[in-house]
């Protein structure tokens, strides 16, 4: 496991040696670590061996998306809640769109509201798909 702040101090050759190893330890590790990176980046990968999720930032770099769960590779999409048990009985989603979406083409999205858009926020439904609100 492994996180690193992406910056290569300039430094003596056996400590920059170290320095780009656990650089790329942490790349392909995805960040891996219980506790979040403290330097982030637009999209960037975090492995959150804590709570068992794979996590990448948000286009704004100021929040983690949950992407899936990192010991059975189920997508996150959602949060599909499982209450107590593990059965995916619910669907769960935000009551607001603070970043812009595009709806991935041949699919359907659907979403229980009432929602909320924010200004600015392009939700982008291809032709052929649709986004349902319930």
């Amino acid at each position: 496991m492994a996180i690193h702040d992406y910056n290569i101090a300039n430094q003596s050759f056996p400590a920059t040696r170290s320095d780009i190893n656990n650089a790329l330890a942490a790349a392909v590790s995805n960040n891996s670590s219980a506790t979040a990176p403290t330097t982030t980046t637009a999209y960037m990968f975090w492995a959150d061996t804590a709570n068992d999720v794979l996590k990448q930032r948000n286009a704004a770099d100021n929040a983690w998306i949950n992407v899936l769960t990192l010991s059975t590779g189920v997508p996150s999409a959602g949060a599909g809640a499982s209450g107590g048990g593990t059965n995916k009985a619910f669907w769960e989603n935000d009551q607001n769109v603070t970043d812009s979406y595009s709806i991935t083409t041949n699919t359907h999205a659907s979403t229980v509201g009432p929602i909320t858009v924010d200004a600015g926020v392009v939700i982008t439904v291809p032709s052929g798909s649709n986004w349902v609100v319930l």
